[in-house]
């Protein structure tokens, strides 16, 4: 995704569009949080804090691929599942040997940034590590399931996160957007990134 422009940075009118993204996040976060901590954490027989902890993370993979532009959408869930995925390969054969430590922690993180950029995206290495440290604290957290399991549980909360802002996303873009030349939540409008151009 290309960085923001100067001219989208700059404060903007809360016109319809603008308010209903944001009900619509609100709500479909809102969601996520109750079927993970009500329903799916119980399910899974995960102590309080770790299935806090992969309510938190469904929510945030939720926000994180919330946008209106479906390429927008399917890019930012690529990102998010590529990274959970290989933080999940790197987590799971680290709590198939070794304890949760500070030093393995770093290890991990040290790791995860670099077979991201070693495999060509870069783009993910930032998020693969945080993937990483999230699941071994939560591993280390997650009695009575045992520590090499938590791994795959967190690539269900990405799983649940990322679903729920797809459809999001969808809901918003087919109920409330009716101008195809703006983006979504977050971003610029058409006519700012004209203006930028402009003054380019």
């Amino acid at each position: 995704m290309n960085p923001p422009t100067k001219d989208a940075r700059r404060p903007r009118r809360l016109d319809i569009d603008v308010i209903a993204s944001s009900i619509t996040l609100a709500v479909a976060c809102g969601a996520v949080y109750v079927l993970m901590t009500n329903w799916l954490g119980p399910a899974l027989t995960e102590s309080t804090d770790s299935h806090a902890i992969g309510a938190m993370w469904a929510v945030i993979s939720t926000i994180f691929v919330f946008r209106c532009s479906l390429e927008d959408r399917l890019d930012d869930a690529t990102i998010r599942m590529s990274s959970t995925a290989l933080s999940l390969v790197i987590c799971l054969a680290y709590l198939l040997i070794f304890p949760v430590t500070a030093i393995g922690i770093g290890a991990a993180v040290g790791l995860s940034s670099l077979l991201a950029i070693a495999l060509g995206r870069p783009q993910d290495a930032a998020l693969t590590a945080i993937t990483s440290t999230v699941v071994l604290v939560v591993a280390h957290l997650g009695e009575p399931t045992p520590e090499w399991i938590q791994p795959l549980l967190r690539l269900l909360d990405t799983a649940i996160g990322i679903a729920a802002g797809l459809a999001a996303g969808a809901l918003f873009t087919s109920a409330f957007r009716r101008d195809q030349g703006r983006v979504g939540h977050g971003s610029a409008t058409s006519e700012q990134k004209s203006e930028g151009r402009g003054t380019s």
